[in-house]
């Protein structure tokens, strides 16, 4: 638990977390103030552009050594696919709109923040035998 504290090293599942619930309330309350439109298209882009890949790559890969370039790209990749599936299974029925993804994908990344927080902070690897 006490990894979770050092936001040096779990910054990740916090901003997880906070940026694609803020994302969702901006859009639920559906203001269109220019201070609440500019919050909105950053929060946006960062729920639908890299978050979700971003914390599938940290929940995936909880120790690998890969650069920052390979988990940016792949973040990124990540989190455009994720996005059109959510859009394409939110689509085949009457549930597509701004609302309705945004909800999924702040589900999609709270869970994720905290299946890659487990797996990083406090799942004990198996010593070799």
């Amino acid at each position: 638990m006490q990894s979770l504290t050092d936001l040096r090293k779990a910054w990740w599942v916090y901003a997880g977390v906070a940026m694609p619930v803020a994302e969702t309330v901006l859009v639920a309350s559906g203001s269109s103030a220019i201070g609440f439109s500019s919050l909105r298209i950053l929060f946006g882009l960062f729920t639908l552009g890299f978050f979700p890949g971003f914390l599938t790559v940290r929940a995936l890969f909880p120790n690998e050594t890969m650069t920052a370039l390979e988990i940016v790209l792949l973040s990124v990749f990540l989190s455009l696919v994720i996005a059109v599936g959510t859009g394409m299974g939110l689509g085949l029925g009457p549930f597509f709109n701004a609302v309705n993804v945004s909800l999924v994908l702040t589900g999609y990344s709270v869970l994720c923040s905290l299946g890659a927080a487990y797996r990083n902070f406090f799942r004990q690897e198996k010593p070799d035998a």
